[in-house]
């Protein structure tokens, strides 16, 4: 025999089961936090141990629960912004750029400003509250302020709606929830290190294609580069400098950057009576700032306007730019790790770039491998994003069961303490 049910009168809640309720987030919180950033440039405000774990929201992303923290602050961090020091349990909420993301702390630590740090009352179990802030985590999407950039407000997330049905039925939808995104969770993270091997197979052969070529049996010679080792006896190594022209853009804004990753942009093609853009024909883009900096790359053609901490090599010669592509995009953070630079690079100096060594086959040796690399990579690429599409179709999966059951529309049996 079917349920009854009955218009929740919420848009994103839709039917539900008649003896459920709605109620407002705000009568289900005990308090609600929201942190902030001391001044970065202030050295005695973070610390690399010892301190207040600092969450961010790239700490949080992904994560059921946090257990560390990319940054820590001092005492006189803490202090300077009156920061609130939280209890492990207590629930995150992000409400800046990337919205909805829940987890909850398993440690003591501080949050920034974008993140809500929630703390429910006992009428709610908060494995069901949690899942009903995923659930609702698309229509927030929707339904978000902004232009560029995307965020809530503290107000907004109060008055949220939320299904509210009785103890025994949170209990029993967090027991069956449980269950089945376990089950999803492990597929996704198989997917995903097995995404992390083709694209270590992928460097690899890119790398040893452009250090050592494709033919087999040939003579080599030192190359006086440690991390390079021997090469091909009649390859020569050019420095940067003399195979293009390097310089950086001249734009300072983020127009048609929605996701607001400056060191990355480039906005393409530039309307072509248009006297504003960068430069001309074909180029490899080069993040030169940001967590970025150094490791993304792009070919483009054309004219094309770009942010003034992108580095572009153009009026390339002696070169394919499909060869230097595949070489520079493999090597150049090795040479930076090398040269004991951060793990995470802020920025590339210029002179970083032009110093940077290359190896140079014949061109017709560059044509080859470039085919080589093509077809091989081609065939890892596709593999890559037939794991990504199922990664893609997991998660969709996964949200689709979360909503079903915290709305509802998916029974479940109350009686699973007992069975």
């Amino acid at each position: 025999m079917s349920r009854e049910i009955k218009d929740s009168n919420i848009k994103w809640i839709g039917e539900i089961p008649i003896d459920w309720r709605v109620i407002k987030n705000k009568y289900l919180l005990e308090w609600m936090y929201s942190g902030g950033t001391p001044t970065s440039s202030e050295e005695d405000y973070y610390c690399l141990e010892n301190g207040i774990p600092f969450v961010s929201i790239s700490d949080m992303s992904n994560q059921r629960f946090v257990y560390t923290t990319k940054k820590q602050l001092t005492e006189l961090g803490i202090a300077s912004k009156n920061l609130k020091i939280l209890n492990p349990g207590t629930i995150l909420y992000s409400i800046y750029a990337t919205l909805g993301e829940v987890s909850e702390l398993k440690i003591e630590a501080t949050v920034n400003q974008a993140i809500l740090a929630l703390k429910i009352n006992s009428s709610t179990e908060k494995d069901y509250y949690k899942y009903c802030l995923e659930a609702i985590k698309d229509y927030v999407l929707l339904d978000a302020n902004g232009n560029t950039q995307f965020n809530l407000n503290a107000d907004k997330v109060r008055n949220y709606y939320l299904p509210f049905p009785e103890i025994k039925i949170q209990k029993a939808i967090i027991f069956e929830l449980n269950k089945k995104i376990k089950t999803i969770d492990i597929s996704i993270e198989k997917n995903k290190k097995i995404i992390e091997e083709y694209k270590k197979l992928k460097q690899s052969i890119i790398t040893e294609a452009v250090t050592k070529g494709i033919r087999k049996n040939r003579k080599m010679k030192d190359s006086g580069i440690e991390w390079i080792g021997e090469i091909p006896e009649e390859w020569n190594l050019i420095r940067l400098r003399y195979l293009c022209k390097i310089c950086t853009g001249d734009k300072d804004t983020q127009d048609n950057n929605p996701d607001g990753k400056y060191p990355f942009y480039v906005r393409s093609p530039v309307v072509e009576h248009s006297d504003s853009y960068t430069f001309e024909g074909p180029a490899i883009l080069m993040a030169g700032d940001g967590v970025g900096a150094g490791k993304v790359f792009h070919i483009v053609d054309g004219r094309y306007a770009c942010h003034q901490r992108v580095y572009s090599l153009q009026n390339i010669i002696n070169i394919d730019i499909r060869f230097l592509y595949y070489y520079i995009q493999n090597l150049f953070y090795i040479q930076i790790e090398t040269a004991n630079s951060k793990s995470t690079v802020d920025s590339v100096r210029l002179n970083m770039l032009q110093d940077f060594t290359i190896l140079c086959p014949s061109i017709e040796e560059q044509i080859s491998i470039i085919a080589y690399l093509d077809k091989i990579c081609n065939n890892i690429d596709c593999l890559i994003h037939d794991k990504n599409n199922l990664i893609g179709l997991l998660n969709g999966y996964k949200k689709s069961i979360i909503y079903e059951y915290v709305t509802g529309k998916k029974e479940v049996d109350v009686e699973w303490e007992s069975k």
